[in-house]
């Protein structure tokens, strides 16, 4: 199975009070035969922009 993507985009406070950054994971499970079985995908908010919290460290 691929490992878990992650997208990370910057945003403004105009929903979301405080918002720096949204961003999509994605993780696929299956069997060891490699067949996926199923498919979750998160949405997300954070408050700090890009420096703190690079993709790696939301990823972690």
């Amino acid at each position: 199975m691929p490992s878990p993507t992650l997208r990370v985009a910057p945003c403004d406070d105009s929903l979301f009070p405080g918002a720096r950054q949204v961003f999509r994971l994605r993780r696929d499970t299956g069997g060891l035969d490699g067949i996926r079985t199923s498919k979750e995908i998160i949405h997300g908010i954070v408050s700090l922009n890009a420096d703190p919290a690079s993709p790696h460290h939301l990823n972690a």
